[in-house]
């Protein structure tokens, strides 16, 4: 069963109340989850198929054997140069241009442990492009294909809250 997914159940039961249960009559409904390969993400997916969604998971890796039936994957990298084009491809080969009501859940997210003068440049790109040049990009291809009732919801776990602690200090120069 669906409470037996994950630990995120609790987390995720409220979400899945407000969002699932709209029904906008025959109107195709069609959730795409980014990093739905394991985690919060699967969990996400799972609940999505559960409720009647065509489910989408757009991820470097194939889901796992625990994966719901029904559930189509995508193998995007995110970081990768031209996944938009890829992506946009797939779009009009497997939705159309048909306007449906989508739920994109941005969960895809990398969070570089290390304090600030140890990160490198490029792992400071890389997390500015997953965290938030990807969604805008993905953002963008999408919105054609929304109809009503449609909803792009950005998925922070517990490391998200690393994010509001207070900065980090430095010892004074000199």
């Amino acid at each position: 069963g669906i409470a037996r997914c994950s630990r995120a159940w609790p987390l995720l039961h409220f979400w899945y109340l407000g969002v699932l249960h709209v029904s906008l009559g025959a109107m195709s409904r069609t959730a795409i989850v980014t990093g739905a390969s394991r985690g919060i993400g699967l969990v996400t997916a799972r609940l999505f198929c559960a409720a009647g969604w065509d489910t989408v998971s757009v991820s470097r890796t194939r889901p796992g054997g625990d994966s719901p039936p029904g559930l189509r994957h995508v193998g995007i990298d995110l970081l990768e140069r031209g996944w938009p084009a890829e992506l946009d491809s797939w779009l009009a080969a497997e939705l159309g241009a048909e306007r449906r009501q989508l739920c994109v859940v941005h969960n895809a997210a990398q969070m570089p442990k290390d304090s600030a003068l140890g990160l490198s440049a490029q792992t400071l790109r890389d997390s500015l492009e997953l965290n938030v040049v990807a969604p805008a990009e993905m953002n963008r291809l999408l919105f054609p294909r929304m109809g009503e009732g449609s909803s792009v919801l950005y998925v922070g776990s517990t490391l998200s809250g690393a994010a509001l602690a207070p900065p980090v200090t430095a010892a004074p120069l000199g």
